[in-house]
């Protein structure tokens, strides 16, 4: 059985409970705060990359904002994403799935690659 986008979206933020990149808890901050599920997918990948936990970010409105339209830092490539998505939830970073569903081949973007923001603030 396959659950609706929302229904998926809505268990991933229940899950994660907090922003992956300020870690904070919606709970213990003012009633309008709110996460929301970020696909790292853009374009018309963007979609079937719902529910795909190797696909997605839990980010309050505020980074949301800065990871898509960057900030005084810069825009946030797709390898940034994942290197934060490895660094919040390595168990569901999947690199080989994430190439694949991407259309690229199966090293097009490695461990190595995410390295190189290893050491990046994330603010």
């Amino acid at each position: 059985m396959t659950l609706p986008d929302d229904i998926e979206q809505c268990e991933l933020i229940a899950t994660i409970g907090q922003c992956e990149l300020c870690g904070k808890d919606p709970s213990r901050v003012r009633h309008d705060y709110k996460l929301v599920v970020h696909h790292i997918m853009r374009g018309p990948l963007r979609k079937k990359s719902t529910g795909k936990r190797f696909a997605n970010l839990v980010l309050c409105k505020n980074c949301h904002d800065n990871v898509i339209h960057g900030n005084s830092r810069g825009y946030w490539a797709e390898n940034r994403q994942l290197a934060l998505l490895r660094r919040r939830r390595p168990e569901d970073l999947d690199l080989k799935a994430y190439n694949k569903m991407k259309g690229y081949g199966p090293d097009r973007i490695t461990e190595e690659d995410l390295d190189k923001w290893a050491d990046e603030e994330t603010r």
